[in-house]
């Protein structure tokens, strides 16, 4: 289907379960796309969103069982709950500059989602939005994320690389929870300068948090021991840090004494 430029909005289930619907191009001229307007077309395999698109409604493609990727335009700026609700065949998504929120079960049970980047837009997770994303391997959360709800990532049974700052509040207890068995965590402080990334760990209530005893890691001890890469961090928000090697001068003074100054 291709929408001609003449339309303005999608409205509510404008193509609610045309399970037959293979693809779809929204113009440039849409501005809105309605409350459940492609929900359950289950063969929707390609959707084109035009770049004039501010808002996508809730549950606007729930249980699209068929579609596989995804990019939201930059002026996007909201995105409704449950609006990717259930697309299990859905492994990337690329999320506009523009979006605020992530809504409560945006990509709940994407059970293929593989890859998702998260804007420095962003400054909240809202609950359950990647519930049960059993796929997801690789998460950073951007510096500006102010707050995630909780059970935001639970049963990403996957989820093996994470990186998070202390500008993130999580809440409750399971945010983190259910997630891979032995995960690498990474806690980045930014409640005094020099900024510095920590190992992290998992609290009893399923939150990263420091590990203890404290252990300071790098930005290159992260990028070489996973599969998150330094545009992923900086993409984020994040510093690139290396280890410092401290140097060790050896001299002989006018007395002819031979003296070591380490650590310098």
């Amino acid at each position: 289907v291709t929408i001609p430029d003449s339309v303005t909005s999608i409205g509510y289930a404008a193509f609610y379960l045309c399970d037959n619907l293979q693809s779809i191009t929204i113009p440039n001229s849409v501005t809105t796309i309605g409350n459940s307007a492609l929900r359950y077309c289950s063969d929707l395999t390609y959707v084109k969103i035009g770049n004039s698109v501010n808002s996508i409604g809730e549950s606007a493609f729930q249980q699209c069982n068929s579609l596989e990727t995804l990019e939201i335009p930059d002026n996007v700026t909201t995105i409704g709950d449950y609006a990717f609700f259930n697309c299990p065949k859905l492994e990337e998504v690329i999320i506009s500059n523009s979006v605020s929120i992530i809504n409560k079960s945006v990509f709940r049970q994407c059970t293929d989602l593989k890859s998702i980047k998260i804007p420095e837009s962003v400054t909240t997770i809202g609950e359950v939005a990647f519930f049960n994303c059993s796929e997801l391997a690789n998460l950073v959360i951007p510096t500006t994320v102010k707050d995630i709800s909780n059970e935001a990532f639970r049963y990403c049974g996957k989820l093996a690389n994470v990186v998070i700052s202390s500008n993130t509040r999580q809440h409750g207890t399971s945010v983190f929870s259910n997630i891979s068995s032995n995960p690498s965590l990474y806690y980045y402080d930014m409640t005094s300068q020099p900024y510095n990334y920590y190992v992290g760990e998992l609290d009893s209530n399923n939150q990263i948090v420091k590990k203890d005893p404290v252990e300071v890691t790098y930005a290159s001890v992260i990028t070489s021991n996973t599969d998150i890469t330094n545009n992923d961090l900086s993409y984020a928000g994040y510093t690139l840090t290396i280890p410092t090697t401290p140097y060790k001068c050896t001299y002989t003074t006018t007395g002819n004494v031979t003296e070591t100054i380490e650590n310098i």
